[in-house]
């Protein structure tokens, strides 16, 4: 029992890290380009998941299959990181924290239809009725965008491909832990992401980055947000799925756009009006019974 209690709040603080670190992207972020940002969260990323790789005795480097798995890690880094999480940045910029995490975080949706489609399986209820919830959660959701509603309907169109990027990589990424650890994809996927994605600023970017470099506190507290997210979130994620199941940490982790939401509007970071919050309600719940309906 006591075991069971510890898989929940590893969930319920991977949920936490989840939900706060779109508000510090949010805050800090506002003048830096969704690229670039991209770029500052995964740096500490990979000393980080390395040195725990080392101190695990684990070394992917050596691996039989490192071809392969390098290969799928470009596809998931390029669809995943590159595309995927430069879009869900721009969504926050678009639409502000809370929106863009419920929006984005519509992936298991997408996940479970394309296997689907692929293994060439019926649709239940539950799959129907988390289908009912998003939609309508959707158009509440755009229905209170009075003011900049071009801006909204841009940032909900964005996120939406945001999640069906992720969708795609994580699809991906499930043939790549047939062969490595979980600890050893962290670390192999934040190196890969800080490989291709630091050519890309440096070669775009070089006026911006030099307007950054001016407000470090503001590098380091994104940094931290990356740390936060990208490390800290996923790894108790990952141990809260290995000790109560998919379906209770699925459930759990699911909730984290309702927190963004709740901490964002009660710190006054945010203010969205009800029929939002309403929209943002029923999206959650979609994606909660998608996620059931994986048991």
């Amino acid at each position: 029992m006591v075991y069971v209690i510890l898989g929940i709040i590893y969930s319920a603080l991977a949920s936490l890290c989840f939900a706060v670190a779109p508000i510090i992207y949010s805050r800090y972020a506002k003048f830096v380009r969704p690229i670039v940002l991209n770029l500052i969260r995964y740096a500490p990323v990979v000393l980080i998941s390395h040195i725990a790789v080392l101190y695990g005795g684990m070394d992917y480097l050596r691996h039989s299959d490192l071809r392969l798995i390098v290969m799928l890690m470009i596809v998931v880094v390029m669809i995943g990181t590159v595309i995927g999480d430069t879009l869900y940045l721009l969504t926050i910029k678009l639409c502000g924290a809370s929106i863009a995490q419920a929006i984005t975080s519509l992936y298991p949706l997408f996940v479970f239809f394309l296997s689907r489609a692929l293994l060439g399986e019926c649709v239940g209820i539950l799959q129907l009725a988390s289908v009912v919830c998003v939609v309508l959660g959707l158009i509440l959701v755009f229905a209170g965008f009075s003011e900049n509603t071009k801006t909204g309907v841009r940032g909900l169109l964005v996120g939406i491909v945001c999640a069906f990027a992720w969708s795609l990589s994580i699809i991906t990424s499930t043939y790549i832990l047939k062969y490595i650890s979980a600890a050893e994809y962290v670390a192999m996927r934040s190196l890969m992401s800080v490989m291709i994605l630091a050519p890309i600023v440096l070669s775009t970017q070089i006026p911006e980055l030099r307007t950054t470099s001016y407000c470090m506190h503001r590098v380091l507290i994104l940094m931290g947000g990356g740390v936060l997210e990208l490390y800290l979130g996923i790894y108790l994620a990952a141990e809260g799925l290995r000790i109560v199941g998919p379906t209770v940490n699925s459930t759990i982790t699911a909730l984290s756009p309702l927190l963004t939401t709740i901490i964002a509007q009660g710190l006054k970071f945010e203010n969205l009006k009800k029929v939002q919050d309403f929209g943002l309600v029923l999206i959650v719940i979609g994606v909660i019974l998608i996620s059931i309906s994986y048991s």
